[in-house]
């Protein structure tokens, strides 16, 4: 059986949500710079070759303790910049 294999990006920010369409056909989305933020951070996963990788907003949030988390995490610095925000990946 083959591997399967996901990249996933945390990020935090606005958004706006909710049904778009017309009567006949409503979809759900997201959208904002936050999300497309986390989906360039999705893309990086590949290539930085890592499964998760989080924004520096999101790492701030845990570093400053509003997120849980084990005491065993630790973060590593990636090299990788967002709009000039360096990305911290696990």
């Amino acid at each position: 059986m083959a591997e399967i294999r996901c990249g996933i990006a945390l990020h935090t920010g606005d958004i706006m949500y909710g049904n778009v369409g017309s009567t006949q056909r409503l979809d759900f989305t997201v959208m904002g710079t936050a999300v497309n933020g986390a989906c360039r951070l999705e893309t990086l996963c590949k290539v930085l070759a890592v499964p998760l990788i989080v924004s520096e907003a999101v790492a701030l949030l845990y570093i400053r303790g509003r997120c849980n988390h084990s005491a065993s995490t630790r973060f590593e610095v990636s090299v990788a910049r967002l709009r000039s925000s360096p990305l911290v990946r696990l």
